[in-house]
């Protein structure tokens, strides 16, 4: 019974492994949701629960204090943190954000226009598709090992269209992805996390394509080709 009392919790989502622990979304209906102190908040809506499978084990984040009714959707791990978007007040106006989690106290990082994605990471940094208000859905990046702060890395479609980067597989501590560069044209691209490492691959996003150790294979309507990811950078 996580609120205790006649206070109801349902809509459970977004079940994730978090080291030893599960981490999940709920919505609460009534007016006593405990904070991470334990004290009654007034709080309802959706928050995110933290639990090793026992109850002294279990413990609510408090993302969105207040009637909370958007959901909050888990976007997955990176090294020993836990990445989710939620909506809550920033000075009086709701607004929908990207956090991340230890498991015991969250950080906001960015607030985004409408979606993230998690794409990929190594051990310093997570790559992530983020929409926001002035560039659309562009390649973002979180320090893992400094301040844990999220930043752009590109706006490779400039303004406010979207390049939204997609099908991404990480290759050694590189991120590939395919891109939009136009408002329908797809290219390849490789990125260590900077602006002057994101590297445009081909002008044409692949139809196949496999790794051999650090080299990748791929194909497109104009003929196979292949790349050294690990020195794909400007000359």
């Amino acid at each position: 019974d996580l609120y205790g009392g006649s206070d109801s919790a349902f809509g459970w989502s977004s079940f994730v492994n978090f080291g030893n622990q599960v981490v999940f979304s709920v919505y609460v209906a009534g007016s006593a949701v405990p904070n991470q102190s334990g004290t009654a908040s007034g709080s309802a809506g959706y928050q995110l629960v933290v639990t090793d499978g026992t109850s002294s084990g279990t413990s609510v984040l408090q993302v969105a204090p207040g009637q909370n009714s958007n959901p909050l959707d888990i976007l997955g791990q990176a090294n020993n943190l836990l990445y989710f978007t939620a909506t809550a007040p920033v000075n009086g106006v709701d607004t929908q954000g990207i956090y991340s989690t230890n498991g015991t106290t969250f950080t906001r990082l960015a607030d985004i226009n409408s979606s993230a994605n998690l794409l990929g990471w190594n051990a310093s940094k997570a790559f992530f598709n983020v929409s926001d208000a002035t560039r659309g859905e562009e390649l973002w990046v979180a320090d893992l090992v400094g301040n844990g702060g999220l930043t752009l890395v590109k706006d490779i479609l400039a303004g406010t269209g979207s390049s939204t980067p997609n099908d991404a597989q990480m290759v050694g501590d590189k991120l590939v992805f395919n891109a939009y560069t136009s408002a329908t044209q797809q290219s390849l691209f490789v990125s260590d996390g900077t602006d002057a490492g994101t590297v445009q691959l081909s002008n044409s996003s692949p139809t196949l394509s496999k790794l051999v150790g650090d080299t990748l294979v791929f194909a497109t309507a104009g003929g196979v080709y292949s790349v050294d990811v690990a020195s794909a950078t400007p000359s």
